[in-house]
C-alpha cells in the first residue's frame, strides 16, 4: 500500500512559502510605480475614433431594422477644406441572409452602403469619402443601420437571435481642420473659453497682477467655478499667470485677466482703448462710477486666434464685481456686442441648500425619448450632499407620454436608484396621452455624491402583426416610443440631516449641489504662483459638481482664528504649515500638525515616507461647533497645494479616498486614515487611532493587496509547520 510522505512532500511547498513571503515583503519596500499621462496637445489633424467622442464600448445591434446616432461633435473654431475619411469597423451574425444590408449617414444625408456577407462577418470595414462642405463646426450627426434577416422574409426574423450586428468604437474619422478666429461676441465667451467637443483643447489661463489682492483671489475663484460648471464632465486645463509672467511667456489659448484699469496698462497697453471707448460712450450721459465694472471681451494679444476676457473696473472692488457678474447666465443671453457694464449686480435667488423638490429640468436635463421594441434606458444623476439621520424616503413625480399601441402586459418600466431596482409600472393606454406616476425611493438607497437614476423600458406591440410591420419596414417611423418630460420632479423629504466627514465624499460632501450662498474659501494673503493653481484646480472641480451660481462664492484671508467663517455653511481652507497650523486649528484636526516642523505631532500613529520632492499635504475634515463642515489642505510648500489641487481634480485617484485624513506625495498618490477625535470643540488634541492608512496609491494599485498577501502566506505557512510537526510519520508508513 502506498503511503503520502508529509516531510517530503511539504518541503518543496514550505521552500516556495518562504520565497514567496520573502519577495512580497520585498515588494513592499520597493514596489513603485510611475504612472504615465499623455499631455494633451491641440488638436489639429489626425484620426479620431468614436471611443474619443466618448463612445467606450462597442455598440450592438439586435433585429431585423435597427439604427443609431452617434454624435460626432467638432471644435466651434475648426475649419474644413479638406474631405474627410470616415472609416466604420462592424462584425456581424454569419448566417445573415446575403440581402442584408448595412448603411450610413451624415446629418441626415446618405453617404454610404455595403451588403453583410460572410467575407465580411468577422471583421468588416466600409471606407467613405466626406466632401468637406458636409463637416460642420460642431455638432454631427453619425447614423448607422442594419437591414439584416436570415430568411428571405425578413419580416419573419424580428425575434430571431440569430439577427445581429456590431460596430467597433473603432471605428474612425480623419480629418484635417485648420484653426479659425471665432466671432468677438460677448454673448458666445462661455462657448468660447470652453468648447463643447471632446477634441477641444480647452486651456484657460487667468491673470492676476504680481501681489493680487483678496478680491482678484475672490474673482479668480468665482470664474474657476464657472469654467467647472461650463466644461461639466468634459476635459479643462486651468491655469495662472501674473500679469509679469504673462507678458514673457505669452500663454497660447484663450485669456482671463483680473485686473483694474491701471493694472491693464501694464499688461497690454494695447487692451485700453477698447475698454476706454466704453468710458468714452459714457462719460456725458450717465458716467461711470468707481464700483462700476466692465466686462470686455477682446483678440488675445497673443495669438489673434484666440480671446481674452478682461474683468475689471477702477478699483478692485469694481473688478470683483465684474467676475461676479460673469458668473450669471443671464448677462450672455443679454449681452449684445462685445462688452458690458456692471452697475448692480443681482440678488442670487437660488433654492435653499437641499431643496425640498427639484426638476429633471433643474438637472440640466430636456425631455428624453426612446423608440423602437428593443430594451432600452434613460438616465438620469442627482447629486446629494448630505444623509438623513431617520429612515425615510424621497418620492419621483414622473411625468411622461408614449404611444397607444404598445402591449399593456408587455411594456414594463423599470425604475433603479444606483443600479438596484425599487419599482415598477405598466405602459397602458389609460397613461399613454398624459401620464404620471409616483415612485418611492427609500433613502437608505442614496449615497453622498452623484446618484444615477435609471428608467429601464421594454417596449412591445398588442400582436405579432404590428411587431413585424415595425421590425422589418427599412425607414420607417417607429411607433413605439416613450418620452420623459423635464418637469418630472424628485421630492426630498424634510427631516433632519446629517453631515457626512468623509473624504471619499469630495467634492460633494464639501458643498452643496444646489447652491454656493454660503460657501467660503480660506487662503493666506500671500499666495504664489503655484498655491493659485491649486486654489483654481480645487475651484473647477467644484463647479463640474455643481449647479448654484458661483457669484456667492467668498474669499477670506486667514487669521489666528476660525470665528470670521462662522456663519458659513461650507468652508475650505488652504495653505502652508508656516500660514495656517497654530493652537486654534491643532485643535480641531483629526491629524495635530507640529508647527515648526509641519509635520504630525509626537503621538500620531501615521506612517510619514520622505519622498524625493520633499513635499508632503495633509487633506483633513473636521465639524466646528456650528456644524459646519471644514476640508483643509495644508503643506510644507505652496507647491504642494497645487499637488492636491491636481489629485482632487482627478475622479480615477481620488475615488480611493476616505477617512478624516489623507497624506497626498503626488499627484497619483495618497494614504488615507480614519483617525479618533475626541475632544475637537474643546480645543483638546486628538489622539490618532493605530490603524493602518486604508489606501496607499501606487498607479492604481494599492500596496494593502500586498501585504493581504503576505498575511495569507504568512497563515499558510505556520499552518504547515503545524502540520509538519505534529504528523511525523510513523515505522511502518513507507
Amino acid at each position: 500500500m502506498r503511503t503520502f510522505n508529509h516531510v517530503s512532500t511539504l518541503k518543496p511547498i514550505l521552500a516556495f512559502l518562504l520565497a514567496a513571503t520573502f519577495f512580497m515583503g520585498s515588494a513592499t519596500q520597493t514596489y513603485q510605480v510611475e504612472a504615465k499621462f499623455d499631455n494633451q496637445e491641440s488638436a489639429i489633424s489626425g484620426i479620431y475614433t468614436l471611443a474619443d467622442f466618448d463612445y467606450q464600448t462597442d455598440i450592438n445591434f439586435q433585429g431585423v431594422d435597427e439604427t443609431r446616432t452617434f454624435g460626432i461633435t467638432f471644435p466651434k473654431n475648426w475649419a474644413f477644406s479638406e474631405p474627410a475619411l470616415l472609416t466604420i469597423s462592424f462584425s456581424h451574425s454569419d448566417v445573415l441572409d446575403p440581402a442584408s444590408s448595412l448603411f450610413v449617414d451624415w446629418n441626415g444625408e446618405r453617404i454610404g452602403t455595403t451588403g453583410l456577407s460572410d467575407d465580411n462577418a468577422q471583421l468588416g470595414t466600409l471606407e467613405i469619402t466626406i466632401p468637406a462642405e458636409k463637416l460642420i463646426q460642431g455638432y454631427n450627426a453619425l447614423t448607422i443601420g442594419f437591414f439584416m434577416g436570415v430568411s428571405e422574409d425578413f419580416c419573419t426574423d424580428y425575434k430571431n437571435q440569430s439577427v445581429w450586428a456590431v460596430v467597433h468604437n473603432d471605428t474612425s474619422i480623419a480629418i484635417t481642420p485648420v484653426i479659425i478666429a471665432r466671432e468677438t461676441q460677448l454673448n458666445t465667451a462661455p462657448d468660447i473659453l470652453v468648447d463643447s467637443s471632446l477634441l477641444a483643447d480647452n486651456t484657460v489661463t487667468l491673470i492676476v497682477p504680481a501681489s493680487p489682492s483678496r478680491q482678484h483671489l475672490n474673482a479668480l475663484a468665482v470664474t474657476a467655478t464657472k469654467l467647472g460648471q461650463l466644461a461639466d464632465w468634459r476635459n479643462i486645463s486651468v491655469q495662472t499667470m501674473t500679469i509679469q509672467e504673462a507678458r514673457v511667456a505669452k500663454p497660447t489659448g484663450n485669456l482671463i485677466l483680473f485686473a483694474t484699469l491701471e493694472e491693464i496698462e501694464s499688461f497690454s497697453a494695447g487692451l485700453l482703448p477698447e475698454i476706454n471707448i466704453i468710458y468714452d460712450q459714457y462719460s456725458e450721459l450717465n458716467p461711470l462710477e468707481q464700483d462700476d465694472g466692465v466686462i470686455s471681451l477682446q483678440k488675445s494679444p497673443f495669438d489673434n486666434d484666440y480671446h481674452l476676457l478682461a474683468l475689471t473696473g477702477e478699483t478692485p472692488d469694481a473688478m470683483e464685481k465684474s467676475a461676479r457678474a460673469a458668473a450669471f447666465d443671464e448677462l450672455y443671453e443679454q449681452s449684445n456686442g462685445t462688452w458690458a457694464v456692471v452697475r448692480h449686480l443681482t440678488d442670487i435667488s437660488e433654492s435653499v441648500s437641499n431643496p425640498l423638490a427639484v426638476s429633471f429640468a433643474d438637472l440640466g436635463y430636456r425631455d428624453q425619448s426612446v423608440t423602437g421594441t428593443r430594451e432600452q434606458t434613460i438616465q438620469y444623476s442627482l447629486p446629494i450632499s448630505t444623509l438623513w439621520t431617520v429612515d425615510s424616503e424621497a418620492w419621483i413625480d414622473l411625468h411622461f407620454t408614449h404611444s397607444e399601441l404598445i402591449s399593456r402586459d408587455l411594456s414594463p418600466v423599470t425604475v433603479l436608484i444606483n443600479s438596484i431596482p425599487i419599482a415598477s409600472f405598466e405602459l397602458s393606454s389609460a397613461n399613454a396621452e398624459d401620464g404620471y406616476k409616483e415612485i418611492r425611493i427609500p433613502l437608505r438607497y442614496f449615497n453622498v455624491g452623484d446618484n444615477i437614476i435609471t428608467f429601464k423600458v421594454n417596449m412591445q406591440f398588442s400582436d405579432d402583426v404590428m411587431l413585424m410591420q415595425e421590425s422589418c419596414m427599412p425607414g420607417a417611423t417607429p411607433r413605439a416610443w416613450l418620452n420623459i418630460n423635464a418637469d418630472s420632479t424628485i421630492r426630498l423629504p424634510d427631516v433632519a440631516k446629517k453631515i457626512s466627514l468623509d473624504l471619499g465624499h469630495f467634492p460633494y460632501g464639501y458643498s452643496d449641489p444646489f447652491t454656493f450662498n454660503g460657501f467660503v474659501f480660506g487662503v493666506p494673503s500671500t499666495l504664489d504662483n503655484t498655491g493659485m493653481n491649486g486654489l483654481a484646480d480645487i475651484a473647477v472641480t467644484f463647479g463640474k459638481a455643481t449647479f448654484g451660481n458661483p457669484a456667492s462664492i467668498d474669499l477670506l484671508f486667514l487669521n489666528e482664528d476660525l470665528t470670521q467663517f462662522d456663519g458659513y455653511t461650507h468652508v475650505v481652507l488652504l495653505g502652508t504649515t508656516e500660514t495656517m497650523v497654530n493652537e486654534t486649528l491643532n485643535g480641531l484636526l483629526p491629524l495635530p500638525l507640529d508647527e515648526e516642523t509641519g509635520l504630525p505631532q509626537n503621538n500620531s500613529s501615521v506612517l510619514i515616507v520622505e519622498t524625493p520632492s520633499g513635499i508632503q499635504t495633509f487633506l483633513e475634515t473636521f465639524q466646528s461647533d456650528q456644524l459646519t463642515p471644514y476640508l483643509v489642505l495644508i503643506s510644507n510648500e505652496m507647491a504642494g497645494i497645487e499637488m492636491a489641487g491636481e489629485f482632487l481634480a482627478d475622479p480615477a485617484v481620488r475615488y480611493t479616498l476616505n477617512g478624516n485624513a489623507a497624506v497626498i506625495t503626488s499627484v497619483e498618490n495618497a494614504s488615507s486614515y480614519q483617525l479618533e477625535t475626541t475632544g475637537n470643540s474643546s480645543g483638546e488634541l486628538p489622539q490618532a487611532s493605530n490603524e493602518e492608512p486604508f489606501a496607499i496609491l501606487t498607479n492604481y494599485q494599492s500596496i494593502w493587496v500586498v501585504r493581504v498577501a503576505i498575511g495569507m502566506a504568512g497563515l499558510s505557512l505556520v499552518i504547515l509547520l503545524i502540520a509538519l510537526f505534529r504528523k511525523k510519520p510513523s515505522s511502518k508508513e513507507s
